[in-house]
């Protein structure tokens, strides 16, 4: 029984130095540094996409994200200078590749005022849910739950549900034409 419990005994302290020095062995994750929101923002005029322009003292915020299915996802919208409305919100989807449809681009837009905040707000819509929007201090987050339909005028049109895509947006302080956004 001795010669059994230390047996064990060397077999754990062994797994456990492996285990340590393969961490150790392993290179650190690089930080991603996302992109500067007026660098979004012109990547979204390049691929000549519509968006709502601020007016008054409403702000422009803009975000980008991407995950296997959506090669990248852009979300826009404006917000009323007191932070608890937006007046515009639009989705940009590029590259779609669920498997079974390929798609070079879709989007959505939501025109009706959307009441946001600090705290997280879901929104759904009959092809689209947004979890867990929140915005405040110049950014937020949400989570967007897309079903994309590809019209077919030949046959069936064919929907698919893509992967949800948790996505980080900020404020833009410049618009592409050099003027002030806030």
């Amino acid at each position: 029984m001795k010669k059994y419990t230390v047996a064990v005994l060397f077999l754990l302290i062994a797994s456990l130095l492996f285990s340590a020095a393969f961490a150790e062995s392993l290179p650190e994750e690089e930080p991603v540094e996302e992109p500067a929101a007026e660098e979004i923002l012109a990547e979204i005029d390049a691929l000549e996409f519509e968006y709502p322009r601020p007016v008054g003292a409403e702000t422009l915020y803009v975000g980008m994200s991407s995950n296997e299915m959506i090669g990248k996802v852009f979300i826009v919208f404006t917000l009323s200078d007191d932070v608890t409305q937006t007046s515009g919100l639009n989705l940009f989807f590029c590259d779609i590749d669920t498997g079974h449809v390929s798609a070079g681009r879709a989007s959505a837009s939501i025109s009706v005022p959307l009441d946001v905040g600090p705290e997280p707000k879901s929104f759904e819509w009959s092809n689209l849910a947004i979890k867990d929007f929140r915005v405040a201090d110049g950014e937020g987050s949400c989570e967007i739950d897309y079903t994309f339909t590809m019209f077919n005028p030949l046959g069936p049109s064919v929907t698919e549900p893509l992967d949800p895509v948790f996505i980080t947006f900020r404020q833009v302080k410049t618009l592409p034409d050099g003027t002030a956004a806030v």
